[in-house]
């Protein structure tokens, strides 16, 4: 629980104004952890706002700092809103994080939630560690879930018992997202022994899992250091649990499920001498001879996002946000949109304080790997004129001014 938050340091705590965080919050203001809030309003249910009001309010009259994003729902590109919504929290949190030199969260995830995130990743053939970890990493940001062992109720019961104020999100007992669907059409049903199987499956996994890793851990210490290992070692044993943490050190874990894994081992018992192999999100995993290792594909397609207004953002390239690193922020006027956001192209150059630069050297002087440059974003204003290249350099017209805009790299 929350005895177990170090007092003398201070983090941050994602608010969403449900009872689960609510009762987190003021579970840290009652233990005396300093704390700022940060909400995330995705302004894509009508009332979304009063959830702002019941995090800010609290906030206010306890004088905790409070941070808020605010996304348009309109900018949000088709595909996956939840992965998208994930990109621009956590890209959110680290900027607050930096603003403030907190380099910690503390997130209200609780018992409930880890038995949706067990049971989902069950179905789809997930080969990592199971369920929410009390401790982990994202973004290089240190998070700490300190009520999984806490039910929604008790939770619930909590804030009634403490008066404390919540909001229950409607959209969180209909059925459109996949959690959604699996907490109340699939979970619901449980009963506490059911429940309890599963927390205990989860423990039993992944201590096993644990004891493989050890076990490979040889190999995949020889991987990293060389690049690729053999045909022979995948046939060593644990072969399964091997492709896996070998491609996790490329791919997020959610991308590789145990279809995939199974298909590549087959392909790769294959006499063909050399096989590539497409992975997610423009990876291959190669056959060549007798080594095998993974390695990004082919230049992708150019993107080109056009803004009208300084306004949040999320793509699979970058997140556009109106806080962040200094470096990669702009101070835009009227006059500079529309914006266009796009990917490097050959005879980029951007007029600096020292002059006019070739966009292809700034990438080497600043060490930006190669396979990187292609997909690297680049801020053109409405005159056609780069004003910035973000983390790197900036226009000289742009550099007196408080930056209002900033493009953050994924």
């Amino acid at each position: 629980m929350i005895e177990s938050v170090v007092k003398n340091r201070k983090y941050l705590v994602g608010v969403s104004g449900g009872c689960d965080s609510m009762a987190l919050l003021d579970l840290l203001y009652n233990a005396r952890v300093q704390v700022v809030a940060v909400h995330v309003n995705y302004f894509l249910r009508f009332d979304s706002i009063l959830d702002e009001l019941t995090v800010t309010s609290y906030c206010r009259q306890r004088n905790i700092p409070c941070e808020i994003l605010r996304v348009d729902a309109n900018d949000y590109q088709k595909g996956n809103f939840q992965a998208q919504a994930r990109k621009l929290r956590y890209a959110f949190y680290h900027q607050i994080g930096q603003q403030y030199r907190i380099d910690t969260i503390i997130l209200g995830h609780h018992r409930d939630d880890q038995i949706e995130t067990i049971y989902m990743q069950k179905q789809r053939g997930f080969m990592g560690f199971l369920g929410l970890s009390e401790h982990s990493y994202v973004q290089g940001m240190e998070i700490l879930r300190p009520l999984l062992e806490t039910p929604k109720n008790k939770l619930r019961e909590y804030c009634h018992g403490n008066d404390v104020y919540y909001r229950d999100d409607y959209t969180n007992f209909q059925t459109e997202f996949t959690r959604d669907f699996v907490r109340n059409e699939i979970i619901s049903g449980f009963d506490d022994r059911q429940k309890d199987e599963l927390l205990l499956y989860r423990s039993y996994y992944n201590r096993q899992k644990m004891n493989i890793i050890n076990q490979i851990t040889p190999i995949l210490t020889r991987y990293r250091k060389n690049g690729h290992i053999g045909v022979a070692d995948i046939n060593q044993g644990n072969y399964l649990e091997l492709l896996y943490e070998i491609m996790a050190l490329h791919l997020e874990r959610e991308l590789i499920t145990s279809n995939l894994v199974d298909e590549i081992y087959k392909q790769i018992q294959s006499d063909k001498p050399n096989i590539t192999i497409n992975l997610p999100v423009n990876y291959k995993f190669i056959k060549e001879y007798h080594n095998v290792y993974v390695a990004i594909g082919e230049k992708p397609e150019g993107y080109h996002f056009v803004l009208n207004a300084p306004k949040p953002l999320a793509t699979d390239f970058f997140l556009v946000a109106n806080q962040g690193p200094l470096n990669n922020g702009v101070s835009l006027g009227e006059d500079d949109y529309p914006l266009t956001i796009r990917n490097y192209q050959p005879g980029d150059r951007i007029v600096t304080s020292g002059g006019t630069k070739k966009v292809s050297r700034l990438f080497i002087d600043n060490k930006v790997p190669a396979t990187k440059r292609k997909i690297y974003p680049v801020v053109v204003n409405a005159s056609q004129e780069i004003v910035l290249i973000p983390g790197i350099a900036k226009n000289i017209k742009y550099l007196t001014t408080k930056a209002n805009l900033f493009v953050l790299l994924l």
